[in-house]
Formats: structure tokens, C-alpha cells, sequence
């Protein structure tokens, strides 16, 4: 907001003044702020300024609109297009004689061909720059020199060699009183301290960091630093610390509109439930950030791809990995940039096609995969792992052993413990066909290590419910927000009244009313907030709900067709028949869930109107018992009916779906082989309608809280059903509104029966 402040005001003193230098100076102002900020005003202003500093002949103004325009250009990955920008914003810099901006610019061209792989050409860059910028006056940017040449080296994975230039890069900076060139090296340090394992020297700067950036408000940089902390955090497998940091980066981006890192933070949450497990969790932030359909977020959009891929190889849906993959690198073919990211792509697609058994595509896509081991070492050991696999599985065992050598050590250090633990199987297996026992023996001790380092961390895994429920803070933050804003206008009256109250005579008279009204008002307000909590809680629940169960049914229509036309194409037709089953399954599903809660919705706003007639409950219980058949016989439950000429009088619509909920409920919680049976008996003037199951039943506690809307209370069916937590709470109220009871016994182990009492027609 003191940004927008800024900004609105020097537009101002723009229109009130005519006098060219102080215009090229609110110009260069505007630019700063529109150019920091991701304003849209940027263009207008950098054009204004661009025209104003030629007529005036200002080049120093001049190379500074064009370093901003060329980073622009680099923010979109046209780096030939930014390093002829850069050069020129060095050539202009260096007619005015600004030779510290002049270098800086030119090492900017460096850092344009290290990003396009050209490492050697950077490299002779930083180096002439630093032969050049031995007096004491071009310390400024001989420090940022230093730094870029500490980036290339940490970029060619000689961490040595980085630590080296970014701490005489610091002294430098420390030298000049040069804070934010201190706490750039400080930030580079962290990171290359995180990469060496030295955890304590990482944090310690990390701390120099976000202090700094907290204190100066440099909000863009401070919410980059937090992403870089949740990734440190998450690498040492500390979850929680990293959700932690990834939530402060998103809501601070948030506040101050940066999109990129908001994407950027929602891509990291989802890796970070990608790596606890938490599958649905992970791809409903995967797809915020799909949704955002931002160019700025094209990186993090790749990122997402990958995490998307292997999310779905995990969860066995190849063909969807496959999908995922392919439509990743065609977006990268079709737009022309190198990236990095185009080698896990491709090695994703790779495994996805080995592990649905496609050996030969899986070879043929490794083939093409071009991989710098010292630039890229994390995805040069994946692409061994899988030559590994691939070469075992072809009984070349020496093959097998030398990709998985190669790898090994790398993968050991890496974050994820399931790929040494795979590796080291495959090495145990090969080398035991080789005859070599010692080391067929010491690679089988491995896998048994970490296999039981993953089952320890599987027992870990789960967040808790604070983490896990994040995307539904962004709602309670909005909710907190409204309530604030009622208190505030509680306390105006507040302080009206109080000024009212200091008058005599037939003001004192007054007052005295307005006092009484006001606490009238008081305790309304504090009844209306009294309900609002409840409601607000209430809505939590169902936002939890909708969020959850009511996307993860509709995320399987998602690329729909082409998943269809990929098995089409491919004549695969019993993954076809077995895709269809599966969406029919969560077509019902999303049937169900979206019945329930407008239900629910029509209940709060009492809109349910009763109807009541007669009603033969043989007719209506046949009904229903017809469209849950399918899913019985799947189950192997056997459904029978006791019902007689049982005839009731209640709105037929609310009394079938209070039927049809507890007929789900009953076969979630039966196991294979159960049964379910549903009688009706008279009962002083009521009908007694029982569904009765001999599934897992319930404990008294379970018992006790079965019909309240708490989404925690739900577990999981005998075949990983999942649940609301809605649809009892639904019947209970359906059953109200139709004037009749509903009872549960139930005993755990041995089963339930829920008793619904109705009037007699």
C-alpha cells in the first residue's frame, strides 16, 4: 500500500512540473517502483523516460531505463535479446562515466550467456571485468563481479570455488557499507552452506537475510528468501518448518501482488505434500498454480509438470504421467528456450513409459536426453538409475552396475531416500549375477537400511492439521478480515457514545439514551458475532469439503480427452475399459457429495419444502437398493430387504436421501463378504425403518460425535472409501425436518444399525 502511496504521488509531481531534469528524476523514481513492483505502468513510464533522457541527452538516465528493460527480457527468458539490452545500458552508462554501472551492466551480459550454458564466455566476461577493477573506486562493482563469478561456480557445482569469490565479494561489500551487497553475498552463502551440508553457518545467514529484508521492507526479496528457506527446510525432510516458511512467501506475495512468487510458493507447497504423500493435497496447489495462466510463471509451471508426474506414477496413472510429460515439452519446443528442466521432463517420461513396461519407448526417449553431469548432477543420476533398471531388466548386469555406481553416491545425498534404496537393490541383484558376493552382500545391506529409514519416515510423514488445512486459512483470513472490520465499527459507536455522554441538560438526557441503546446494540452485535463464529466454523468445514472431496472426483475429468485419445490411439483396450469404470466411479462420487451439499445449502437458507404423501417404503427402499447393487456386488455384500406393506407418511424426496446416505454409509463400512439388511416394523404409531450392517461399527466416542459437521471425525471405508463428514450430519436434519427420529447402535467390530422413526401414513 505504501508502495501504491509512492507511486500516486510522483505521478503527481510529474503532471505539476515542466522542468526536464526534475521530470527524468520522477521518471527514473516511477520506473524504479513500477519496474520492482511488476506495475503496469511500468511501460508508460520507461517510454516517457526513454524519449525525455534523448532529448536531454541524459545516457546516464538512458542506460538506466534499458538495464530495467533488459531485465524485463531476462524475466521471459530471451536472454540473447537482454544481453544486447545489458550491453547497451553498459555502453550508455560508460559515455556518462559511470564506469561501476558501466561494469555492472557488462557482467549483467555475462550472466545472460551463463544462462543460455555458455559458461566459458561468462566466464572470460567476470574475468575482464575483474582485471579492470583493481582501484579502490571501482570496488562497487568489482564486489558484484565477484558475486556473479561465485554464481558460476556454484552453477558448475565448484562450491569451493563459489565460497571463495562470495566472501571476498562480502569484504568488499562490508568495505563500502554496501548493505544490500552484504546481504546478497549473505544470501548466496546460506545457499552454498545449505549444498555443503553445513547447516548451522546456512541458517545463521539466512537470519542475516530475512532480518535485513524485514527491517529495510524489501518485500520482494524477503519473500524469495523465504521460498529458499522452505526449500532448506524440506530438503532436510523438516516439512513442517518448510510449509511454515512457503505459507509466509505466498500470503507476503499476496500483499504485495507479486504473482510469480505466489505462484512459485504454491508449487513448493505442493512438493511439499508431494513429499508426505498427501497426493490430492499436493495437486490441488499444483493446479492453483495452472490456474494462475501467467507467462511470468513459466518455470514454476514446468516445475509443477514434473511434480504432476511423478505424483501420478506413484499413483500408478502412467498414462496421465505420460500425458503430463509430453505436454510439458511441447510447451517448451513450441516457445524455443533451454532449460534444465527439459532434462527431468524427459526422464520422467522415460520412467513413466518403463514402468508401464514400454521398454523400448523408455530407451528411445533416454537416447535424446542430453545431460551436463556438472551442471545438472541431480538429473544425470536419475537418467543412470533408469539406464540401471533398464539394463538390469535386459540381464546386462554390467551395464547395471556401472550406471548404478555412477549414481549412487549422488542419489545417497540427495533428499529422497527411495531412490538409493531402489538403486542399492539393483545393485545387490546384479553384482550377486556377477558373482560377487561381498559386494552383492554390502548393496543388500543398504537397501535394508534405508528401506527401514523410509518406513520410518512414512510413520512421520503426516502434518498435522494446522499445515494440512492451509488452503483454507486464505478463507478464515478473509472471514477474520469482515469481523475486524464489524469490531471497528463497534468501536466508533463506542467512542461516539462516550463523546454524547459529556453534554448537559438535554444532551446528559440524550446520552443517557443513546447509552442504553448502545448496549442494546452491544448485545446484538456480540450475539451476531457469537453466530458468526459459529457460522464461520460451520462454512470451514465445508470449504474443507468442497476443497478436498468435491475436487478430487472433478479433478479426474481434467485432460479427459486426451487421456481418451491417447488409449484410442493406442488401442489399449483394457485400460480404456478400466479409465471409463473409473470415471463412472467418480462421476457418482461427485453425484453424491454435490446432492448432499445442495441439500445442505437448501437446509441453512430453510428453503426445503415437505411434501408430505404417502409413501410405500418397499417401493422407495427397492429403488435405492437398485442403484447401489452395482457397488455391493463389487463388494461381495449381499443386500436384503424386510419391509412388508410398511406404508409412511413423509416427503419423498428428503426420506430418499436420507435412505440413500445410509445405505452408502453401511456399505463403506462393511467388508467383503458382509451384509446388509433393511427392515420396518410398527412402533406405537411410528414405522421403525433399520438398516442394519455387520461391518466395522463404531466406538462410543465415534458414536457420540457421528452427527456433528466435523470432517475429522470421517475414516476411511474397508476399501479406502473416502469421507465428509457431511452426510450424516445431512440425515440427522432431513430426519428433523420431516418430524421423525433416527437412532444408531453399534459395537465395535461387530457392526451398526441406524434406526429412523417415522409417522404412519
Amino acid at each position: 500500500a505504501n508502495h501504491d502511496n509512492l507511486i500516486d504521488s510522483l505521478s503527481t509531481l510529474l503532471v505539476a512540473t515542466n522542468d526536464p531534469s526534475e521530470r527524468i528524476t520522477i521518471l527514473v523514481e516511477l520506473v524504479r517502483e513500477t519496474h520492482d513492483r511488476g506495475q503496469n505502468d511500468y511501460n508508460k513510464f520507461y517510454t516517457q523516460l526513454v524519449e525525455l533522457a534523448q532529448e536531454n541527452d541524459d545516457n546516464f538516465s538512458l542506460g538506466f531505463a534499458t538495464s530495467t528493460f533488459a531485465y524485463r527480457l531476462y524475466s521471459e527468458n530471451k536472454f540473447s535479446e537482454a544481453a544486447n539490452k545489458y550491453q547497451q545500458a553498459s555502453d550508455l552508462y560508460k559515455s556518462a562515466n559511470y564506469i561501476n554501472d558501466s561494469n555492472i551492466a557488462l557482467a549483467k551480459v555475462g550472466a545472460m550467456y551463463q544462462q543460455q550454458g555458455n559458461n566459458n564466455k561468462a566466464g572470460d566476461i567476470y574475468d575482464l571485468i575483474l582485471r579492470n577493477t583493481m582501484a579502490d573506486s571501482l570496488k562497487r562493482s568489482r564486489s558484484f563481479v565477484l558475486a556473479q563469478k561465485g554464481g558460476l561456480y556454484r552453477d558448475m557445482t565448484l562450491l569451493d570455488s563459489a565460497e571463495v569469490n562470495y566472501t571476498k565479494a562480502l569484504g568488499l561489500s562490508t568495505d563500502l557499507i554496501d548493505s544490500l551487497g552484504m546481504v546478497t553475498c549473505w544470501n548466496n552463502l546460506a545457499i552454498i552452506y545449505a549444498q555443503t551440508k553445513q547447516i548451522d553457518r546456512s541458517l545463521k545467514n539466512f537470519e542475516y537475510v530475512t532480518d535485513y529484508y524485514r527491517s529495510h521492507g524489501n518485500y520482494y526479496e524477503l519473500s524469495i528468501t523465504l521460498h529458499n528457506l522452505s526449500s532448506f527446510h524440506l530438503d532436510l525432510s523438516q516439512t513442517a518448518k518448510a510449509l511454515d516458511y512457503a505459507k509466509e512467501a505466498y500470503y507476503l506475495a499476496t500483499d504485495i501482488n507479486l504473482k510469480p512468487i505466489q505462484a512459485a510458493a504454491l508449487s513448493q507447497i505442493g512438493d511439499i505434500y508431494r513429499s508426505t504423500g498427501e497426493y490430492e493435497s499436493a495437486l490441488h496447489f499444483l493446479d492453483e498454480v495452472m490456474d494462475m495462466n501467467n507467462e511470468d510463471n513459466f518455470d514454476t509451471n514446468l516445475r509443477c509438470a514434473e511434480i504432476r508426474g511423478d505424483i501420478l506414477k506413484h499413483k500408478k496413472d502412467y498414462d496421465g504421467a505420460i500425458i503430463t510429460y509430453k505436454d510439458a515439452l511441447s510447451v517448451i519446443a513450441k516457445k524455443d528456450i533451454k532449460t534444465d528442466r527439459s532434462a527431468g521432463l524427459s526422464i520422467g517420461l522415460a520412467e513413466a513409459y518403463y514402468t508401464k513396461g514400454d521398454l523400448r519407448e523408455a530407451k528411445s526417449i533416454l537416447s535424446t536426453v542430453n545431460i551436463n553431469q556438472k551442471n545438472s548432477p541431480h538429473h544425470y543420476d536419475l537418467m543412470n538409475l533408469l539406464k540401471s533398471k533398464i539394463s538390469k531388466d535386459e540381464n546386462k548386469f554390467d551395464l547395471a552396475i556401472k550406471y548404478g555406481e555412477s549414481a549412487y553416491k549422488g542419489l545417497l545425498e540427495a533428499k529422497r531416500l527411495d531412490y538409493p534404496y531402489k538403486l542399492a537393490g539393483i545393485l545387490s541383484e546384479a553384482y550377486e549375477k556377477k558373482n560377487n558376493t561381498i559386494k552383492a552382500l554390502y548393496y543388500s545391506r543398504q537397501n535394508k537400511i534405508l528401506g527401514d529409514s523410509l518406513n520410518n519416515v512414512d510413520k512421520v510423514k503426516a502434518l498435522t492439521k494446522e499445515t494440512k488445512d492451509f488452503e483454507f486459512e486464505l478463507e478464515r483470513r478473509d472471514m477474520a478480515a469482515a469481523q475486524e472490520h464489524k469490531e471497528a465499527i463497534l468501536k466508533a459507536e463506542t467512542k461516539q457514545s462516550r463523546i454524547i455522554a459529556g453534554g448537559t441538560g438535554v444532551l446528559a438526557l440524550l446520552s443517557f439514551f443513546s447509552f442504553l441503546n448502545f448496549r442494546k446494540k452491544n448485545k446484538i452485535i456480540t450475539e451476531q458475532k457469537n453466530r458468526l463464529e459459529s457460522l464461520n466454523s460451520t462454512k470451514d468445514q465445508i470449504f474443507s469439503i468442497i476443497g478436498h472431496d468435491l475436487k478430487k472426483p472433478a479433478l479426474a475429468f481434467r485432460g479427459i480427452t486426451n487421456k481418451l485419445n491417447y488409449l484410442i490411439d493406442n488401442n489399449d483396450r483394457d485400460r480404456l475399459i478400466k479409465f471409463g469404470e473409473s470415471i463412472e466411479t467418480d462421476a457418482a462420487e461427485l453425484n453424491k457429495l454435490t446432492d448432499n451439499l445442495l441439500n445442505w445449502a437448501l437446509l441453512q437458507k430453510d428453503l426445503v419444502s415437505v411434501d408430505s404423501t404417502e409413501i410405500s417404503l418397499q417401493e422407495l427402499v427397492t429403488e435405492n437398493i437398485a442403484l447401489f447393487q452395482r457397488i455391493a456386488d463389487e463388494k461381495k455384500i449381499t443386500l436384503t430387504s424386510d419391509l412388508g406393506i410398511s406404508t409412511v407418511k413423509s416427503d419423498k424426496h428428503i426420506l430418499s436421501t436420507v435412505i440413500r446416505n445410509l445405505m452408502d454409509n453401511a456399505i463403506k463400512y462393511t467388508p467383503e463378504g458382509g451384509a446388509i439388511t433393511i427392515k420396518a416394523q410398527e412402533l406405537d404409531n411410528r414405522i421403525s425403518l433399520s438398516i442394519q450392517d455387520s461391518g466395522v461399527g463404531m466406538s462410543e466416542a465415534q458414536v457420540n460425535k457421528l452427527f456433528t459437521l466435523d470432517k475429522s471425525k470421517s475414516t476411511k471405508g474397508t476399501m479406502g472409501e473416502g469421507g465428509t463428514g457431511l452426510g450424516m450430519h445431512l440425515v440427522e436434519q432431513l430426519v428433523e425436518k420431516i418430524e421423525g427420529t433416527i437412532n444408531v447402535d453399534s459395537v465395535l467390530g461387530e457392526g451398526s444399525t441406524f434406526e429412523v422413526a417415522l409417522p404412519l401414513a
